[in-house]
């Protein structure tokens, strides 16, 4: 990303964890309301297949049911959506974890007048282009089970230091995620798990 003084990098990872900070609520708070109008989904569905069985099809009960059913449905149509445009902004944490508490605390042993190499890499670990590798795993109780696993470069960083030395900083992460088909009497249902963004 560039070449700058400890104050310049601390100003602007301060503002970038701030931003990603209220986005990562806002996710939480988004997929926790996916999550509910979900559930509600098909509550509402199940009722209103028993309910229009055992009121022998009254007409009211169907409009009710099916007009409640319609907004569950909407409603979680909508947050999916919301969920979906929040993690195309949501960032990587590592610079947040790592290194902006580590240049905090070695902020006394870096020269004043010394520029800091730093190369971010804020994307989704889990992105098609970091895939290093994909293989079968043995089903287990699973129909098919794929394990893929993924290399990401997170941080580098070159940090001058007082005594003429330089610490060089490294975050790579290997994220993994499955592919679960399990088996079922009728069709198989695929299952995403980790590693996914």
């Amino acid at each position: 990303m560039g070449k700058k003084k400890l104050r310049e990098w601390l100003g602007f990872l301060q503002v970038l964890s701030r931003f990603d900070a209220q986005v990562d609520v806002r996710l939480k708070k988004v997929q926790g309301r996916s999550i509910l109008f979900g559930v509600l989904s098909f509550l509402s569905l199940f009722v209103a297949i028993f309910g229009t069985a055992f009121s022998n099809g009254n007409i009211g009960f169907v409009s009710v049911a099916g007009g409640v059913l319609f907004v569950f449905l909407l409603l979680f149509i909508i947050y999916r959506i919301k969920v979906s445009r929040l993690k195309r902004i949501n960032l990587d944490n590592s610079f947040r974890d790592t290194l902006l508490p580590l240049l905090q605390i070695l902020s006394e042993d870096i020269p004043a007048k010394g520029k800091i190499v730093l190369d971010l890499d804020l994307g989704c670990p889990a992105a098609k282009g970091n895939k290093i590798s994909e293989q079968k795993l043995p089903p287990g109780r699973n129909r098919k089970l794929i394990e893929r696993v993924y290399r990401f470069n997170a941080v580098h960083a070159a940090i001058p230091l007082t005594n003429d030395a330089r610490l060089i900083l490294d975050i790579v992460k290997q994220p993994a995620s499955y592919d679960r088909y399990y088996k079922t009497p009728g069709a198989s249902t695929n299952i995403r798990k980790s590693g996914k963004c």
